[in-house]
């Protein structure tokens, strides 16, 4: 913000009509209104830069909440996240929320959540069941740059997995799940 009060100081006085009514000189009483106002000024071109990163849902933190709100969230799925690289996690995917029915879209929308996933077709010989395989426990940590103070350092389970694939998936198939080694 240093720079910034620099900057603006330096324009008002700029501004200001020539004569003695008007010194430029530090330490004088219009030099403080102006510091005071060149001060308003820096906070709010601040706080407008601030918004600009807002606009961003990857990177929003104090409008992350109406970000949210738009968008549907917390829903059924995601109930009420307390992390917060959880929470933009959850609105990232719900924006880039593209439907299919293809099992590539499932190994995807798992992956935008944070599960790795393989997803088998035809399970016995039936072409309306697939079958799910995730490891039996998917642990989520805390990241750098994407969480923060008081946080989890970690959190685990499954629920998440399931209540997103079923939300999306084709009213025709039945999908199982399968955690941990492959039998």
């Amino acid at each position: 913000m240093g720079v910034m009060l620099d900057k603006y100081r330096s324009q008002l006085k700029q501004l200001l009509p020539p004569g003695l009514a008007f010194p430029r000189m530090a330490g004088t009483n219009w030099h403080r209104v102006l510091e005071g106002i060149a001060a308003e000024a820096a906070r709010v071109e601040d706080r407008a830069l601030d918004l600009l990163a807002e606009m961003d849902p990857s990177m929003a933190t104090e409008l992350l909440g109406e970000w949210e709100a738009e968008w549907g969230l917390p829903d059924a799925c995601t109930g009420a996240l307390s992390s917060l690289g959880d929470r933009r996690a959850a609105l990232l995917s719900r924006i880039r929320f593209v439907g299919d029915q293809t099992p590539g879209f499932f190994v995807r929308l798992a992956a935008s959540i944070g599960y790795t996933v393989t997803v088998e077709e035809n399970v016995d010989g039936n072409p309306k069941v697939w079958r799910i395989r995730a490891p039996e426990t998917t642990v989520r940590w805390f990241r750098a740059g994407q969480s923060r103070a008081g946080d989890s350092i970690r959190t685990w389970g499954n629920d998440l997995l399931e209540c997103a694939i079923l939300q999306v998936a084709p009213a025709h198939l039945t999908v199982l799940f399968a955690y941990g080694e492959e039998s």
